[in-house]
């Protein structure tokens, strides 16, 4: 269903409507079925939330998903349970998305908890905390990416937020990310190690942490949706 929930967003960005419709009533079809992951709730809730533009049945699924979500969390969170950041960031996404939607600011609020759980791992040099381990400093592109993505979200919501959320504090914080994830960008200069055959492929990808060299597709996709999002509150 992760597939459907990704696929039914892209159908929405191009126009497709009736596709996503598909999506997500399959989905609806399997929600019984489902086994809880993070992840896998949050982004059938984003998906939910924007469909509603176009069928509003679907606003009360999106609403269940998220609180499904947000339950979890804050059991999780309050345990001190170990828990993998990068999976609970498009819950961030989803609060924002149905605080656009219905103008409630308890989603605002539930958005600000997470990120602000999310912030409390973030290192010195922008990167993110695999998890919130605080004895572990291992970092990687994607999970720092993810979340730079889903915090680029509160700046096109800017005028609706209005001085609710610390901004600066926020602007400063993805600043960061976004500076230590082009640190980790290949370039003709840093990637003197890989065969020439293999550059085009390389160059302007994501080295995956230290210690892996492989660039994954998944860090360059948040990257520029986290990218995007700023050009989108720009007008560019």
């Amino acid at each position: 269903c992760l597939d459907l929930a990704y696929l039914g967003q892209e159908a929405l960005s191009l126009d497709y409507r009736e596709e996503a419709l598909q999506c997500g009533n399959r989905i609806l079809e399997k929600e019984n079925q489902l086994k809880f992951e993070p992840i896998l709730f949050s982004q059938i809730g984003s998906f939910f939330a924007e469909l509603s533009g176009v069928d509003k049945n679907f606003m009360a699924p999106a609403l269940r998903f998220g609180e499904k979500t947000q339950i979890a969390f804050d059991n999780d969170s309050r345990q001190r349970r170990l828990m993998q950041l990068a999976v609970w960031a498009e819950l961030v996404n989803l609060h924002l998305k149905l605080f656009e939607i219905q103008n409630d600011s308890s989603h605002l609020q539930a958005a600000r908890k997470v990120i602000d759980w999310l912030l409390g791992y973030q290192l010195d040099d922008g990167s993110f905390r695999a998890t919130n381990d605080s004895d572990s400093n291992f970092v990687y592109t994607r999970g720092t990416a993810k979340i730079a993505e889903v915090l680029a979200e509160i700046f096109i919501l800017e005028k609706q937020i209005d001085g609710t959320l610390d901004l600066a504090y926020y602007k400063n914080c993805l600043e960061k990310a976004f500076d230590w994830l082009k640190m980790m960008q290949y370039s003709f200069e840093n990637s003197y190690f890989i065969p020439k055959k293999n550059l085009n492929l390389i160059i302007g990808g994501f080295r995956h942490d230290y210690f892996n060299q492989e660039a994954w597709i998944d860090s360059a996709g948040h990257f520029l949706l986290g990218a995007s999002r700023l050009l989108k509150r720009l007008n560019l």
